[in-house]
């Protein structure tokens, strides 16, 4: 890492409607690799920034989560988790989130997860392993 690169010691990615990870597809902010930190993302209203993937992919801890369903979303966001985290056909120029399959902890839950075959853990069993 070049002197001066931010290195986060944790970053917490939350996935639904405040979304902290705004690097949309197919767009030149995706191939940003040394500089800047943060980025303007202008494809909703308003719009917002993000810090760009390398100082997400450098953080010293990544964990992301994705937890509940709704009307709209019966299943959560399960096509979105394959997609950043199973589906490897996709590349981060498809979907950026999947720039972070290797660096990142995921934290899903039955509804979030249920268009993969994982090995699932609950939190009853990760206590008992502890």
């Amino acid at each position: 890492m070049r002197m001066g690169s931010p290195c986060l010691i944790y970053r917490w990615l939350g996935w639904g409607m405040m979304v902290t990870l705004v690097v949309y597809p197919n767009r030149d902010e995706i191939d940003i690799v040394d500089g800047p930190w943060v980025t303007a993302a202008f494809q909703k209203d308003p719009p917002s920034i993000s810090l760009t993937l390398p100082v997400m992919q450098r953080a010293q801890t990544t964990v992301i989560s994705a937890a509940g369903q709704s009307v709209k979303y019966p299943n959560g966001k399960a096509g979105a988790m394959r997609l950043a985290i199973a589906d490897e056909a996709v590349t981060p120029k498809d979907f950026p989130a999947s720039a972070l399959r290797e660096c990142a902890i995921w934290i899903l839950d039955e509804a979030n997860a249920s268009e993969m075959e994982l090995d699932m853990s609950t939190v009853e069993k990760a206590v008992a392993d502890a």
